[in-house]
This record gives structure tokens, C-alpha cells and sequence, in this order.
């Protein structure tokens, strides 16, 4: 009974605070709602909020070197994701978001028919780093990365083979003993504008609540992408 009674008072008053949980389900439709109802609230002079990546024209500055790296990708389809088109814009795109070169891995794997794109992040590389308040992390200031990789993948899925429309975008991160991955969310295919709030870390899937100042993850896991994203 006394021991009872003792683990009832720890668990109500003292303890550690609740690590919160969600679904990726009910974590990315949460993030979308949030994203769909910040295009429809009308532009002020002070915004709340930085607005949604839209375009990838980047900072209209000088084009960032890309350099693209491959696994299993056949040599016709090398020729496509090589288009100097489809590259300058990707250039273009990510112009004031990273340090040269961005590295882009193009990957497919035949067995389980999966394509991804992603940008592989170096520390330091981040021109505007996400603001990182305590646990909540704001990845929507991810989305230009995003929205210009999602952009170069539709350009040439358009012009080349609209199969590589499936292939999934975002980025990745190796620090140390940590790999993160930072996907996209939203109606397939996903147009970037929208960082998933489930970020996938040495292959387990992380999902934050999603917020109006970012997304809060519980601590342990804020700690790991904040490591990523430096």
C-alpha cells in the first residue's frame, strides 16, 4: 500500500514531464492544415510567420554548384537527371539556401522500386539554419531546399519520364553516430513546400507536434536534429 501510494505521488508530482506522442498520420495532416490555412490568411506587413516557399528562383543571388551523385541509376536515366535545363534550375533554385556544392544523391533501389532525391547536408552548409527554440524546431525553414529539389524532379519526370515523378525529395544528415532524414509531406507528388514533422533518425521515425513557432519534439529527439541541423 505505502509503495503504492509513493509511486502514485511520483507519478503526479516531480516526475519527468510526458513525452508527447502522435501519429505521423495526425502529425503530417496537422502540418498540412497549418500550411494550407497560412496561404489563405492574407499578407500583412508583420507577418507571424515566414511565408510558404512558393517558387525557386532562391535569393535571386548566385546560382549554388550542384553536384550529383548516384546508386543504381541507370545510365539513360543519369543523361536525364543531367539535363543542363533542369540543373541551372536547380542551381537557380537553391540560390541564398546552401554553401557550394550541394550534393544531390539520386538514388534507386530496384528491388523494392523506390527513387529518392535528396541533398546531403554538411556541417555548417545551412545559409539560414532553422530557428531552434529549446525542442520546438522550425523545419518549414527547410522548404526552399525542398521545394527547389521537388521542382527539378517534376521538370524532368515532364520532360523525360513522368515515372520519376514517384521519386521521393529531402535531406540527410550524417553527424557523427546520428543519420537524419528530413522528407516532404503533403498530396502526392508532394511540391516541397511542406517539411514532414516525422524526421526519420538512424532509420526510426521521429514525429514532433506541429505548432505555429515549428514543430516540438520531445527532448531527446529535439537534441538529435538540433546536432543535424548544425
Amino acid at each position: 500500500m505505502i509503495a503504492a501510494a509513493l509511486l502514485s505521488i511520483l507519478a503526479c508530482d516531480g516526475g519527468a514531464p510526458p513525452t508527447p506522442t502522435i501519429t505521423p498520420e495526425q502529425a503530417e495532416a496537422k502540418a498540412e492544415a497549418m500550411l494550407e490555412q497560412a496561404d489563405d490568411t492574407p499578407t500583412t506587413d508583420t507577418p507571424s510567420a515566414p511565408p510558404a516557399a512558393t517558387s525557386t528562383d532562391g535569393g535571386g543571388g548566385e546560382p549554388v554548384q550542384v553536384v550529383l551523385v548516384w546508386e543504381g541509376i541507370s545510365a539513360l536515366h543519369k543523361g536525364f537527371f543531367s539535363d543542363a535545363k533542369a540543373t541551372a534550375g536547380l542551381a537557380q533554385g537553391l540560390s541564398g539556401t546552401l554553401a557550394d556544392p550541394a550534393d544531390v544523391y539520386i538514388r534507386y533501389n530496384s528491388v523494392d522500386m523506390v527513387g529518392d532525391l535528396r541533398i546531403q547536408l554538411r556541417p555548417g552548409q545551412l545559409e539560414r539554419p532553422p530557428k531552434m527554440d529549446g525542442d520546438v524546431i522550425d523545419l518549414q525553414a527547410l522548404a526552399p531546399i525542398t521545394t527547389a529539389l521537388a521542382s527539378y524532379r517534376s521538370d524532368i519526370a515532364a520532360r523525360f519520364d513522368f515515372r520519376i515523378e514517384s521519386f521521393r525529395v529531402g535531406l540527410e544528415a550524417y553527424r557523427g553516430a546520428r543519420v537524419c532524414i528530413f522528407s516532404v509531406a503533403g498530396k502526392p507528388p508532394p511540391d516541397g513546400r511542406l517539411l514532414s514533422p516525422c524526421v526519420d533518425i538512424n532509420g526510426q521515425k521521429q514525429c514532433g507536434e506541429p505548432t505555429t513557432g515549428g514543430v516540438r519534439f520531445a527532448a531527446d529527439v529535439a537534441k538529435d536534429i538540433r546536432a543535424c541541423l548544425r
